[in-house]
């Protein structure tokens, strides 16, 4: 888990020599636009294969409205099949790169700890969740559309769970939670 600081200002990615954009809103709809397995909240069938890294890191290494301009063109294949070519002839060492792809990703979609208030009345709405994250950014913290399609995603779900709890549907879990919580543990372990 990260703190919302680190959500706002998110570490920097270098992958293939490309300094990796912070992954936002819009970057997270692209990625799921095209069906990629690495897409947050898309239910895939398959496993992500070098293509879809590559893509990714294609997307994500720019502007997100950059990408979704040149994912269709040329150049975004050109790139992927040139990488794919760099990767085969120079054996470059892949599992590597694609830790720090995992740890970029995972960094993006983390959440904030927090427990459901029992009596929240919240349901499973059937809105999609980066719908959701972006209505909430739009309504509850005043963004434009477009400033919420920038904002980082681990940022807006963040604030989305913010909202949440000042509405008394969650609660976040402070540090203090944290230490009682392993001193139960530790007084469970001890006496099993």
């Amino acid at each position: 888990m990260i703190t919302y600081s680190q959500a706002c200002l998110p570490t920097r990615f270098w992958i293939f020599g490309r300094v990796l954009q912070p992954l936002t809103l819009g970057h997270a709809l692209l990625l799921q636009r095209i069906g990629s397995p690495y897409a947050p909240g898309l239910q895939c069938d398959r496993a992500p294969g070098r293509g879809d890294f590559l893509v990714g890191l294609w997307i994500c290494s720019r502007p997100w409205r950059e990408a979704a301009h040149g994912i269709d063109g040329w150049l975004a294949r050109w790139w992927v099949r040139w990488m794919a070519a760099y990767i085969a002839i120079c054996r470059v060492r892949i599992p590597y790169r694609e830790l720090l792809w995992a740890a970029y990703l995972g960094e993006a979609n983390s959440v904030p700890q927090f427990w459901k208030d029992e009596n929240a009345t919240a349901s499973d709405s059937g809105i999609p969740p980066l719908l959701m994250l972006k209505m909430s950014l739009a309504v509850n913290w005043n963004k434009s559309d477009s400033d919420a399609l920038d904002t980082p995603l681990a940022q807006a779900i963040w604030e989305h769970c913010a909202w949440l709890a000042s509405q008394g549907n969650l609660n976040l879990i402070t540090e203090r939670d944290r230490e009682v919580m392993e001193e139960l543990r530790k007084r469970r372990g001890g006496n099993s």
